[in-house]
């Protein structure tokens, strides 16, 4: 390989460890944040259950509600949050296994990787000693663009994996979309006498909500780290990448209970899918304008060398 093709590879490779040491800080700080997050809701839902087995017991309070006629409102409610609890403390267990996992495997690109900086810098001396035997203008030129072709070859990979992971995104946003609509139709049918029956496939839904939820939250962290690699800052978490999770559940388990709508969820659904849908066109242009610059360096390049 010669020397130009050695530069332009080298830098390329120097750019993408950068981007991974960036992924791996960044997934660090989303798994400390897990982490705490992990601690606060485990009280929150020690304190519900706590509040359900006090209306469920022979209490003077469960006696006092009992008395007044609303001790089953009382327990719904107390029910509704102790299962959007449950589900925000699954979920967000399920995101530290999943951020612990993705830690290793950033680990093992790096060591893949490893440490591209001093074949640049013996690319450098070479180069050094190309300029200095040619002495011209030429040759620095050239020199240039190998470098500026390497780091535009980069983002080229950079912002095409941010793409690919906003249409995963995307994909994901829209099965979640057409199973609430089916949820929706379902509350409606239970409110019209759809019975037992209903209620039970009701039920399998909301497991299915679950799975896709998480499923979402992995994308969604995702997205927000290859949108960190090309200088993209959005809060298409709503907020965060745990709060999606959190606006999602605390919506479906309402509307699931008075059994009159799915709207909150898929509200919140839609936004997002919205929201995924701006920045991938973003991503998209800026990979056409990268794709721009690099045709017009390879002309260059092609020019230089035929006046040389």
């Amino acid at each position: 390989m010669e020397i130009h093709e050695r530069l332009t590879a080298v830098v390329q490779l120097m750019e993408e460890r950068k981007k991974l040491m960036g992924k791996f800080r960044q997934t660090q700080q989303m798994l400390i944040a897990e982490r705490n997050r992990f601690v606060h809701l485990k009280g929150i839902l020690t304190s519900e259950g706590r509040d359900v087995e006090r209306l469920e017991g022979l209490t003077l309070i469960s006696l006092f509600y009992t008395v007044l006629g609303t001790k089953e409102e009382a327990m719904q409610k107390e029910r509704q949050e102790y299962l959007a609890a449950k589900l925000q403390y699954d979920e967000c267990g399920a995101a530290i296994r999943d951020l612990e996992v993705e830690l290793e495997n950033l680990e093992r690109e790096l060591d893949a990787i490893g440490d591209p900086e001093a074949e640049y810098q013996a690319v450098l001396r070479e180069k050094e000693d190309v300029l200095l035997q040619s002495g011209g203008l030429v040759a620095q030129q050239l020199f240039e663009i190998d470098e500026e072709t390497g780091r535009l070859q980069a983002k080229v990979k950079e912002l095409k994996e941010a793409i690919r992971a906003g249409e995963d995104l995307e994909t994901a946003l829209n099965g979640m979309e057409a199973r609430l609509n089916s949820a929706r139709n379902f509350g409606i049918w239970d409110i019209l006498g759809g019975g037992l029956l209903v209620t039970a496939v009701k039920h399998l839904r909301i497991s299915d909500a679950q799975r896709d939820v998480h499923k979402i939250q992995q994308l969604l962290r995702r997205f927000e780290r290859e949108l960190a690699d090309v200088q993209i800052e959005t809060d298409i978490g709503l907020g965060g990448f745990a709060t999606f999770a959190d606006y999602f559940f605390d919506g479906f388990i309402v509307d699931c209970i008075i059994q009159t709508r799915i709207n909150s969820s898929l509200d919140c659904t839609r936004e997002q899918r919205v929201r995924a849908q701006q920045i991938i066109a973003g991503l998209r242009q800026k990979l056409g304008e990268t794709n721009e610059c690099l045709t017009e360096l390879h002309e260059r390049r092609k020019q230089i060398i035929e006046k040389a």
